[in-house]
């Protein structure tokens, strides 16, 4: 069931009546004496006064309390952590002097588990990759 007075496809009938009263109520635009600069900068004012004109240093300000009070965390828990941590002892010291970095967290794995057999025995038969000449093939 169809009624046209509903259909959003037709526009309405034209009332002149009502045109002739709007038109009658309605001033003319005073094109000739609108102050056209005071108007820009009027606009221009409101725009920059606008809530929603927000830039991002206006964010970062508002927060800078809070960052400075999280970094000042963080250094202290930074801190705390390599001062629980301590130093490292003499024998780490000397062993890292005298090898690789591999050799060194190699003999720190062998170290902390020095009753496991086919770990130390898998360390230590490990070898270097070999490359495949693919020319000759």
């Amino acid at each position: 069931m169809s009624d046209s007075r509903w259909s959003f496809n037709d526009d309405p009938p034209r009332d002149e009546a009502l045109a002739r009263l709007l038109r009658a109520g309605t001033p003319p635009v005073p094109e000739d004496e609108v102050a056209w600069d005071e108007l820009h900068g009027a606009i221009l004012r409101a725009a920059r006064a606008a809530p929603g004109a927000r830039q991002w240093w206006d964010v970062v300000l508002e927060w800078r309390r809070v960052a400075i009070a999280a970094s000042v965390a963080a250094m202290l828990a930074a801190g705390a952590l390599l001062w629980q941590a301590g130093g490292s002892t003499d024998e780490e010291v000397a062993l890292a002097a005298d090898a690789a970095p591999e050799s060194v967290a190699l003999a720190r794995v062998v170290a902390a588990y020095p009753d496991d057999a086919v770990l130390t025995s898998l360390l230590q038969t490990a070898r270097e990759d070999e490359l495949t000449d693919w020319e000759t093939r």
